[in-house]
Protein backbone atom coordinates (compact mmCIF):
# COMPACT_ATOMS: atom_id res chain seq x y z
CA UNK A 1 0.00 0.00 0.00
CA UNK A 2 1.03 3.81 -0.51
CA UNK A 3 -0.29 7.27 0.21
CA UNK A 4 -1.16 9.80 -1.99
CA UNK A 5 1.20 10.71 -5.04
CA UNK A 6 0.87 14.15 -3.42
CA UNK A 7 4.03 15.49 -3.65
CA UNK A 8 5.60 17.26 -1.42
CA UNK A 9 2.98 16.57 1.47
CA UNK A 10 2.87 12.35 0.77
CA UNK A 11 0.03 11.86 2.78
CA UNK A 12 -0.14 8.98 5.01
CA UNK A 13 -1.34 5.51 3.40
CA UNK A 14 -4.95 4.63 3.40
CA UNK A 15 -6.22 1.86 5.78
CA UNK A 16 -5.51 -1.72 5.40
CA UNK A 17 -8.68 -3.51 4.34
CA UNK A 18 -8.84 -6.63 6.21
CA UNK A 19 -11.58 -7.97 4.34
CA UNK A 20 -9.16 -8.86 1.20
CA UNK A 21 -6.91 -11.17 3.96
CA UNK A 22 -9.73 -13.67 4.61
CA UNK A 23 -9.37 -16.53 2.04
CA UNK A 24 -6.19 -15.04 0.36
CA UNK A 25 -4.06 -18.04 -0.53
CA UNK A 26 -1.24 -15.68 -1.23
CA UNK A 27 -1.28 -15.12 2.60
CA UNK A 28 -1.94 -18.36 3.21
CA UNK A 29 1.27 -20.01 1.09
CA UNK A 30 3.81 -17.78 2.47
CA UNK A 31 2.14 -18.50 6.41
CA UNK A 32 2.65 -22.31 5.35
CA UNK A 33 5.90 -21.62 4.11
CA UNK A 34 6.88 -19.49 7.09
CA UNK A 35 6.02 -22.40 9.35
CA UNK A 36 7.71 -24.74 8.21
CA UNK A 37 10.44 -22.92 8.33
CA UNK A 38 10.25 -22.22 11.91
CA UNK A 39 9.57 -25.95 12.49
CA UNK A 40 12.98 -26.65 10.58
CA UNK A 41 14.50 -23.93 11.35
CA UNK A 42 18.63 -25.58 12.00
CA UNK A 43 17.98 -27.34 8.74
CA UNK A 44 16.94 -24.40 6.48
CA UNK A 45 19.38 -22.05 8.37
CA UNK A 46 22.57 -24.08 8.74
CA UNK A 47 21.94 -27.50 6.77
CA UNK A 48 24.05 -28.62 3.62
CA UNK A 49 22.67 -27.68 0.41
CA UNK A 50 22.44 -30.23 -2.69
CA UNK A 51 21.23 -29.94 -6.13
CA UNK A 52 18.58 -33.22 -6.84
CA UNK A 53 16.67 -32.38 -9.94
CA UNK A 54 15.81 -29.83 -12.13
CA UNK A 55 17.16 -26.35 -13.92
CA UNK A 56 16.34 -23.36 -15.89
CA UNK A 57 15.09 -25.08 -18.90
CA UNK A 58 13.18 -27.50 -17.11
CA UNK A 59 11.42 -24.93 -14.98
CA UNK A 60 11.63 -26.42 -11.73
CA UNK A 61 14.34 -27.11 -9.62
CA UNK A 62 14.48 -29.51 -6.47
CA UNK A 63 17.32 -29.79 -3.68
CA UNK A 64 17.96 -31.42 -0.80
CA UNK A 65 19.16 -29.22 2.45
CA UNK A 66 20.24 -31.42 5.48
CA UNK A 67 22.16 -31.66 8.93
CA UNK A 68 22.92 -33.36 11.90
CA UNK A 69 21.34 -36.93 10.20
CA UNK A 70 18.18 -34.84 9.47
CA UNK A 71 16.85 -33.80 5.62
CA UNK A 72 14.43 -31.88 3.73
CA UNK A 73 13.78 -32.28 0.22
CA UNK A 74 12.46 -29.26 -1.19
CA UNK A 75 10.28 -28.58 -4.74
CA UNK A 76 9.95 -25.22 -6.27
CA UNK A 77 8.04 -25.19 -9.53
CA UNK A 78 7.68 -21.77 -11.88
CA UNK A 79 5.95 -23.22 -14.94
CA UNK A 80 2.35 -22.72 -15.79
CA UNK A 81 1.45 -26.45 -15.78
CA UNK A 82 1.96 -28.87 -12.69
CA UNK A 83 5.06 -30.99 -12.67
CA UNK A 84 5.28 -34.81 -11.63
CA UNK A 85 8.58 -35.91 -11.32
CA UNK A 86 11.06 -38.85 -9.48
CA UNK A 87 12.99 -38.10 -7.35
CA UNK A 88 16.02 -39.48 -5.05
CA UNK A 89 15.18 -39.26 -0.99
CA UNK A 90 17.19 -39.61 1.98
CA UNK A 91 14.22 -41.49 3.27
CA UNK A 92 13.76 -45.25 4.30
CA UNK A 93 10.12 -45.02 4.44
CA UNK A 94 6.88 -42.49 3.46
CA UNK A 95 7.55 -39.20 2.50
CA UNK A 96 4.88 -36.59 3.59
CA UNK A 97 4.73 -33.14 1.88
CA UNK A 98 4.94 -30.48 4.37
CA UNK A 99 3.66 -27.65 1.97
CA UNK A 100 0.04 -29.81 1.30
CA UNK A 101 -0.19 -32.81 3.99
CA UNK A 102 -0.15 -34.79 0.72
CA UNK A 103 2.02 -38.72 1.45
CA UNK A 104 3.86 -40.31 -1.00
CA UNK A 105 5.72 -43.86 -0.70
CA UNK A 106 9.05 -44.17 -0.43
CA UNK A 107 10.22 -47.08 -3.03
CA UNK A 108 14.13 -48.02 -3.33
CA UNK A 109 15.35 -44.61 -2.19
CA UNK A 110 13.17 -42.79 -4.52
CA UNK A 111 9.68 -41.29 -4.82
CA UNK A 112 7.20 -39.93 -7.27
CA UNK A 113 5.97 -36.41 -6.48
CA UNK A 114 3.71 -33.98 -8.55
CA UNK A 115 4.97 -30.22 -7.99
CA UNK A 116 2.13 -27.95 -8.60
CA UNK A 117 2.24 -24.92 -10.88
CA UNK A 118 3.18 -21.71 -9.49
CA UNK A 119 -0.49 -20.05 -9.41
CA UNK A 120 -1.02 -23.06 -7.15
CA UNK A 121 1.93 -22.71 -4.96
CA UNK A 122 4.47 -24.49 -6.83
CA UNK A 123 5.83 -25.65 -3.99
CA UNK A 124 6.74 -29.51 -2.23
CA UNK A 125 8.72 -29.97 0.80
CA UNK A 126 9.02 -33.50 1.66
CA UNK A 127 10.41 -34.98 4.93
CA UNK A 128 10.19 -38.16 6.63
CA UNK A 129 7.07 -39.51 7.74
CA UNK A 130 7.63 -40.34 11.46
CA UNK A 131 6.34 -44.14 12.09
CA UNK A 132 6.23 -43.30 16.00
CA UNK A 133 2.80 -43.18 17.36
CA UNK A 134 1.54 -39.56 18.57
CA UNK A 135 1.25 -40.53 22.34
CA UNK A 136 -2.70 -39.19 22.82
CA UNK A 137 -2.29 -36.89 26.81
CA UNK A 138 -3.69 -38.75 29.41
CA UNK A 139 -6.90 -37.71 30.93
CA UNK A 140 -6.35 -36.30 34.35
CA UNK A 141 -8.39 -36.33 37.70
CA UNK A 142 -10.30 -33.70 39.02
CA UNK A 143 -8.35 -31.35 41.27
CA UNK A 144 -9.98 -32.57 44.49
CA UNK A 145 -9.13 -36.41 43.40
CA UNK A 146 -5.52 -34.86 43.17
CA UNK A 147 -5.73 -33.15 46.84
CA UNK A 148 -7.44 -36.05 48.61
CA UNK A 149 -4.57 -38.27 46.85
CA UNK A 150 -1.69 -36.43 48.75
CA UNK A 151 -2.84 -36.13 51.75
CA UNK A 152 -1.47 -38.30 53.90
CA UNK A 153 -2.71 -41.69 55.54
CA UNK A 154 -4.39 -40.74 59.13
CA UNK A 155 -4.49 -42.71 62.16
CA UNK A 156 -7.40 -42.81 64.80
CA UNK A 157 -6.66 -44.03 68.55
CA UNK A 158 -9.36 -45.69 70.56
CA UNK A 159 -10.81 -42.13 71.88
CA UNK A 160 -11.32 -40.89 68.13
CA UNK A 161 -8.44 -38.56 68.13
CA UNK A 162 -6.01 -38.48 65.49
CA UNK A 163 -2.45 -39.81 66.25
CA UNK A 164 0.60 -38.23 65.30
CA UNK A 165 3.39 -40.77 64.36
CA UNK A 166 5.21 -38.22 62.15
CA UNK A 167 7.21 -37.49 65.26
CA UNK A 168 7.14 -33.70 64.66
CA UNK A 169 3.65 -32.53 65.63
CA UNK A 170 4.20 -32.16 69.02
CA UNK A 171 7.19 -30.69 69.03
CA UNK A 172 6.66 -28.05 66.34
CA UNK A 173 3.67 -26.64 67.98
CA UNK A 174 4.65 -26.80 71.44
CA UNK A 175 8.78 -27.36 70.67
CA UNK A 176 10.28 -28.24 74.63
CA UNK A 177 12.44 -25.93 76.02
CA UNK A 178 13.36 -23.72 72.82
CA UNK A 179 14.64 -20.20 73.76
CA UNK A 180 14.66 -17.18 71.46
CA UNK A 181 17.54 -16.71 69.28
CA UNK A 182 20.59 -14.20 70.28
CA UNK A 183 19.26 -11.68 68.09
CA UNK A 184 16.19 -11.37 69.70
CA UNK A 185 17.55 -11.48 73.05
CA UNK A 186 19.79 -8.72 72.27
CA UNK A 187 17.30 -6.87 70.77
CA UNK A 188 15.16 -6.61 73.73
CA UNK A 189 18.16 -5.89 76.04
CA UNK A 190 18.74 -2.98 73.74
CA UNK A 191 14.62 -1.41 74.31
CA UNK A 192 15.44 -2.32 77.78
CA UNK A 193 18.24 0.37 77.90
CA UNK A 194 16.46 2.89 75.92
CA UNK A 195 13.70 2.98 78.11
CA UNK A 196 15.77 3.16 81.06
CA UNK A 197 17.53 6.07 79.68
CA UNK A 198 13.92 7.82 78.34
CA UNK A 199 13.03 7.91 81.61
CA UNK A 200 15.83 8.99 83.49
CA UNK A 201 15.82 11.86 80.97
CA UNK A 202 12.41 12.95 81.50
CA UNK A 203 13.12 12.67 85.50
CA UNK A 204 15.88 15.50 84.80
CA UNK A 205 13.78 17.56 82.50
CA UNK A 206 10.79 17.68 85.16
CA UNK A 207 13.51 18.40 88.25
CA UNK A 208 14.91 21.13 86.21
CA UNK A 209 11.43 22.36 85.74
CA UNK A 210 10.73 22.39 89.44
CA UNK A 211 13.76 24.10 90.26
CA UNK A 212 13.36 27.17 88.04
CA UNK A 213 10.01 27.60 89.23
CA UNK A 214 10.99 27.52 92.78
Amino acid sequence: MSGADNYPYYDNRYDMDWDIVEGNHILAHYQTLMNIRAEYSQIFSKGDRSKLAGDDDNGYLIFERSYEGESIVVGLNTNEEEETVTIPVPFTGEAVDLYSGITAPVESGQVTIDIPSMAYGGTVVLAELSEEPIEEPKPTEPEEKEKQKDKPIQKIDENDQIVDDTGFGDNEKNPPNETLPHTATDLYRWLLVGMILLAAGLIMIELKRRQQVG
